[in-house]
């Protein structure tokens, strides 16, 4: 029993022979003392048996000597095994991971899910969290949940409220971004103007709260109070707000794309090389060969993918390959309908980024030719929001 089960952990071999050798195989495995295990006929009459991987060389060197022919099986027991897993590293990270989870299920953070949020990325909460020591394997145990929530508002102006809940080693974040030109909270004796964001013609003023300091068709420059916070109740006496409004305005803007006739053109020499990496909580381990990359110009791909247990648990493990591919710049002489139709396709891009936030109201767009170049330009009047909030405080 014990040998049966020492022989599966360093590994056996099944070995057969054919009739006409099988008395000379045991022969053999008699005289040197070898241990068959398991021997067996089959219905044409080989001879197979097991041999254990310290008796397998020294068998397979004295029937070559005898001219024995025989055949081999691939390793069995726990080689095998090992050999498998060698293939498939995803299953041994679960099992180290599985192993882990039982020893310190309840004393780290594991996972940890990002709700609430609609513009903040859930990277870049979990970087923050992380950063005050509430990321991947930390201790649940050394977190003040409370100091984390003041820090986490301190340095993240662009959230109004977070809640961190542990439930075992999982973290559930539950965020409220501030919305633009929303105050959710305001120190003692602070209150606020509204002033202009950029240089513009007032269309429309809605007033929240403060006193308008501007109507439509006035023109204003960049920081120009628009609705004051400042507010006369009698000839001595002011009352102070925190201004609220929303002003829209016309405003300029501006596209422009110059594409010469004579350019280079980036094109990729075939040349790869990818990196392999594992990160288990905090740790990163490269899989690669060490290296510098010998490319002067190249593009780099970022595959990062979160390991899953039985593929639904979330692991703090990811897996990352780093694609590097080798581009050099070509010069090419492009035609005129070319280099206007990938000119106009750009100044159409370079719009659609402008307009995102703001509505067009008219447009002008040139073309210039020269030997050398083709410029193309846009010139448009647009409707946005330029309120923007100014605070200010006052001791009583």
């Amino acid at each position: 029993m014990i040998r049966n089960i020492f022989n599966s952990i360093i590994g056996t071999y099944r070995i057969s022979v054919s009739d006409e050798s099988r008395t000379k195989a045991a022969d053999i495995l008699y005289r040197y003392g070898i241990s068959a295990i398991k021997p067996q006929y089959s219905k044409t009459g080989d001879y197979s048996f097991t041999v254990s991987i310290l008796d397998k060389r020294k068998l397979c060197r004295l029937f070559d000597l005898n001219e024995i022919k025989y055949f081999c099986s691939e390793v069995h027991g726990f080689p095998k095994v090992l050999k498998f897993l060698k293939k498939r590293p995803g299953i041994i990270v679960s099992i180290v991971m599985f192993i882990l989870s039982a020893v310190y299920f309840s004393k780290i953070i594991w996972s940890i899910e990002i709700n609430g949020n609609e513009n903040i990325p859930s990277d870049v909460i979990i970087a923050s969290l992380d950063e005050l020591g509430c990321g991947y394997g930390d201790l649940i145990s050394k977190i003040d949940f409370d100091s984390l929530h003041a820090e986490f508002l301190a340095k993240n102006h662009d959230i109004a409220w977070i809640s961190v809940n542990m439930k075992g080693n999982h973290a559930n974040v539950v965020v409220i971004e501030n919305k633009p030109g929303i105050k959710h909270e305001k120190e003692e004796n602070t209150y606020a103007n509204i002033v202009a964001s950029e240089d513009a013609e007032i269309i429309h003023v809605e007033i929240n709260s403060g006193v308008s300091q501007v109507v439509p068709g006035n023109i204003v420059k960049k920081g120009d109070i628009l609705v004051s916070g400042v507010i006369g109740v009698r000839e001595d006496r002011l009352r102070y707000e925190y201004a609220s409004a929303s002003v829209m305005a016309y405003v300029p803007r501006v596209a422009e794309v110059t594409i010469p006739f004579e350019n280079e053109e980036k094109t990729y020499t075939g040349a790869e090389k990818t990196n392999k990496s594992i990160k288990i909580f905090k740790k990163n381990i490269n899989l690669s060969s060490k290296g510098s990359i010998e490319y002067s110009t190249y593009d780099k791909i970022i595959d990062n993918r979160q390991v899953y247990l039985l593929g639904v648990f979330p692991l703090p493990v990811w897996i990352e390959n780093s694609q590097y591919r080798e581009y050099e710049y070509v010069k090419s002489e492009s035609g005129y309908e070319t280099i206007a139709a990938s000119a106009m396709q750009e100044l159409r891009d370079m719009t659609d980024d402008i307009l995102l936030n703001c509505e067009i109201a008219s447009k002008k767009i040139t073309t210039e030719l020269t030997e050398d170049e083709y410029r193309i330009k846009c010139e448009m009047m647009c409707i946005t929001d330029i309120a923007k909030v100014s605070e200010f405080t006052v001791n009583e």
